[in-house]
């Protein structure tokens, strides 16, 4: 009866095994998803574009800066230009540096707001510039109008990266006195080619 017992045991992990196993194989990769709150209202996030930061030699570039631009429509770049297509809502874009010992890098690791006369350590990730724009007009590939908040007026504010299976998984927030921002977005990073 032991024997029988053990049997029945082996039968079952190997049958639980299985069916975990096929589970895992058929889930699909998420759809690129994700939002943005702002003072309340949520909106959809669909796409994520980065311009790679700089990896030549040439010292006029900064090898830690790169740009993300998280959106609900698709953009290109064309000449060094940030065209929009009209199916653009809304959009937030991040000047970022990765940490001075990670250059060239989309660094994995969160980047926090610069705030002047803060005692920031600059060797460290950080946002220098964030644009946070709702209820976006685009006309012939260019912004026209919407309702604006900037980092500049922000008392704090974050951003992380984290790199996964499925893409990447991006949160930030951001705020101040009288404003509240946050959001997040998992999928992929569209390059956009900019031509250094």
């Amino acid at each position: 009866m032991k024997k029988v017992k053990i049997l029945f045991a082996i039968l079952f992990l190997v049958l639980t095994s299985c069916s975990n196993n096929e589970t895992a194989a058929t889930t699909p990769v998420p759809v690129a998803a994700g939002v943005i709150t702002v003072n309340g209202l949520t909106t959809p996030l669909r796409h994520a574009f980065v311009v790679m930061p700089y990896s030549g030699n040439n010292p006029d570039y900064d090898k830690r800066r790169f740009y993300l631009v998280l959106t609900d429509g698709t953009l290109n770049m064309i000449n060094n230009e940030i065209v929009y297509d009209s199916n653009i809502h809304q959009s937030i874009d991040f000047n970022l540096y990765s940490a001075a010992d990670h250059l060239s890098t989309v660094q994995n690791t969160t980047y926090n707001l610069y705030v002047p006369n803060s005692g920031f350590d600059f060797n460290n990730p950080l946002i220098d510039h964030t644009s946070i724009d709702t209820n976006i007009a685009i006309q012939n590939g260019e912004y026209v109008s919407g309702d604006s908040l900037d980092s500049d007026d922000m008392e704090e504010g974050q951003i992380t990266i984290t790199q996964n299976n499925s893409g990447y998984t991006i949160s930030f927030a951001f705020s101040n006195g009288g404003n509240n921002v946050s959001g997040n977005f998992t999928g992929n990073l569209t390059p956009l080619n900019y031509t250094y």
